[in-house]
């Protein structure tokens, strides 16, 4: 059946799908398909899974679904919902309702996909995220920003990781809820801890807004491998200064106008910070930020206390960013050309003066043989007391890791915000628990390691080749920014220049017994002005010539094989000499593939995971191989 722009309903299977299409929902006529499908993932109740076609199919109004299934599944209001499945990945349908005397279940959609009745008892046994809410303010004496409060755990049910922030806008003053329909991605950012009653409040600032526009910001939260349907939609009148040139109406591409005077375009947001050693990540300005809209050239920004922001109004998405720093020695240098698709939230850490080592007193306790990092150095402690070591000077958080002869590591500990001359850690204390043991699966000769990282600390966990075991750090004494790490190191790359990394927050169980592990890329051209490859399908590549890193995503570079380093040293106040004047004689070439369950890894997550792992997004995994080459 074909559904014109006037909108329509279809129906199919018998009359168990029901597609109500409002006018406007297709811009031209469009042939409708729905067909029958099978989703073996746990949650997703049999009989009940439709593929929609055309796949990916975005509407302009949003679509509502009907379904009705069969008298084997036994629908509950609170716990039956209509789900968009993607993978192994599920996000609650909007605006969800369920009729226990019809046996129906009704949602809207934005798109299609293949759309199923789930069941959050058994999708999520633990209890699935909450939908959040979100409270708009338009704060005009704080920077002229609107700033989004609300619950990312109203009733205490479930885990939420990570808040997902959408926004649409109208160009001008409008207070109707439906006249906001060009809704994107505006931010994703860890949520908060939970208190003891199990609620959890938020905030984000959102200033890149245009002046006297009104902005609409509605909120999910997700956890694992589940998003909930979106929030209440809260609006607020842009308090800020931006003036930005209309781009025709209130439809187009979804952004907040271009502050400089563009035709639409993108929010790109840079957040950059400092750290010495494994301290805690300050925000603070960066030595030089620039940035570029499309293939442009670069143009220096202004930030403050680390933020900052552009547009892009590229047809493609496509942009760059460059950050050089100083504080440290070497001046080194980042440039990320990425697509917004990819992302439009980036972090990068510059790093800080080096700081010197001073003994500390480390006191264990309640253990038989400890290991204690602290700051950027680990330490094995043989038998459990007093000592004296060396660390470096700062404030860091120190963890532990305890061990018995019999039985391995019995408990974790983690004292968080100590500064010197001495350190302290009860392996019994209220910092402290018995670690939570997960598997590692590989080949008997594979080499993999654990990282558990805090915002202030880092300890390294030796293993053994080979499957294995590895104790997890358990939420009762973490917090929402720790992470674990693991990588496992290709067994048939004789370089060990390849690896499988998997971030995560709860401790899970990791099989990279069959890979898929990345090959190192085939470099054709490398010289100091420019870098060519052999084709090769992946999320990108980062580039290491002389003090630059550069990150090169496969959206920003399509089909072409080939990059030029831009001459950032021709411009005003940048503080490094461009790489044509380097004497090193190697570079070295990383390839990225996306690998394993969740969501597709792009270079913009895996580089901001690599410099601020606990920013890194939950369930990022990913494949790496390294090339190194002379100059």
């Amino acid at each position: 059946m074909t559904i014109g722009p006037g909108g329509g309903t279809f129906l199919a299977d018998s009359q168990r799908v029901r597609l109500d299409f409002p006018p406007g929902a297709v811009s031209a006529p469009t042939e409708i398909r729905v067909t029958p499908t099978t989703v073996n993932l746990t949650g997703v109740q049999a009989g009940t899974a439709y593929a929609f076609a055309p796949d990916g199919l975005t509407f302009g109004q949003p679509v509502g679904l009907t379904l009705h299934p069969p008298s084997s599944v036994a629908l509950d209001a609170q716990t039956s919902r209509i789900a968009r499945i993607e993978g192994n990945q599920v996000q609650f349908d909007d605006d969800p309702s369920v009729d226990t005397q019809a046996q129906t279940l009704s949602a809207t959609l934005r798109g299609f996909s293949t759309h199923a009745v789930v069941s959050m008892v058994t999708l999520c046994p633990e209890g699935c995220p909450s939908v959040p809410t979100v409270f708009a303010q338009a704060l005009p004496n704080d920077g002229g920003i609107i700033r989004l409060t609300g619950s990312c755990s109203a009733n205490g049910r479930g885990t939420t990781q990570e808040l997902i922030i959408e926004r649409a806008y109208v160009e001008g003053v409008d207070s109707a809820v439906n006249d906001f329909q060009n809704w994107q991605p505006r931010a994703t950012i860890p949520a908060p801890e939970s208190n003891v009653e199990g609620g959890c409040a938020y905030q984000f600032d959102d200033g890149a807004t245009c002046s006297a526009w009104t902005y609409a910001y509605r909120v999910r939260a997700f956890s694992v491998n589940t998003t909930t349907n979106a929030s209440n939609v809260s609006l607020a009148l842009s308090p800020s200064s931006n003036v930005c040139t209309p781009t025709g109406g209130d439809g187009g591409v979804p952004d907040g106008g271009s502050p400089d005077g563009g035709t639409g375009s993108v929010t790109v947001l840079v957040q950059t910070f400092q750290r010495s050693g494994f301290q805690q990540a300050v925000p603070t300005n960066a030595a030089w930020v620039g940035a570029q809209d499309g293939t442009g050239s670069f143009t220096p920004l202004t930030g403050q206390n680390g933020v900052y922001s552009f547009n892009v109004s590229d047809a493609a998405g496509r942009y760059g960013v460059a950050v050089a720093c100083n504080a440290g020695t070497p001046a080194t240098a980042q440039v990320i050309q990425a697509t917004v698709i990819e992302g439009a939230d980036l972090f990068l850490v510059c790093p800080g003066p080096d700081l010197a080592l001073t003994s500390v007193s480390v006191q264990t306790s309640n253990c038989q043989s400890a290991s204690v990092a602290y700051g950027s150095t680990g330490t094995g402690i043989a038998t459990c007391g007093t000592s004296s070591h060396l660390f470096p000077t700062g404030t860091y958080d120190a963890i532990g890791i305890s061990y018995t002869p019999t039985h391995g590591v019995d408990r974790l500990a983690i004292e968080r915000g100590v500064t010197g001359p001495s350190v302290a850690i009860d392996f019994q204390g209220a910092g402290s628990a018995a670690p939570e043991t997960h598997q590692v699966n590989v080949s008997d000769t594979t080499i993999w390691y654990l990282s558990f990282i805090t915002p202030a600390g880092t300890a390294l966990y030796n293993t053994f080749p080979g499957p294995g075991s590895y104790p997890g750090f358990p939420a009762a004494i973490r917090q929402s920014s720790d992470v674990h790490s693991i990588c496992t190191v290709d067994p048939n790359n004789p370089a060990h220049t390849g690896y499988l990394c998997h971030v995560f927050r709860d401790p899970v169980d990791i099989d990279d017994s069959q890979g898929p592990y990345a090959s190192p890329p085939i470099v054709t051209t490398a010289d100091k002005t420019h870098i060519a490859w052999d084709p090769y399908l992946g999320s990108g590549f980062e580039v290491d010539v002389a003090s630059y890193e550069v990150w090169l995503s496969i959206g920003w570079l399509g089909a072409t094989s080939g990059y030029t380093y831009p001459r950032l040293c021709d411009l005003a106040g940048f503080p490094l000499p461009c790489t044509d004047v380097t004497t090193d004689t190697q570079y070295s070439i990383r390839a990225f593939k996306p690998a394993g369950s969740g969501f597709p890894a792009s270079i913009v997550d895996i580089q901001n995971a690599e410099s601020l792992l606990p920013v890194g997004r939950d369930g990022l995994n990913y494949a790496q191989a390294r090339f190194v080459g002379p100059l």
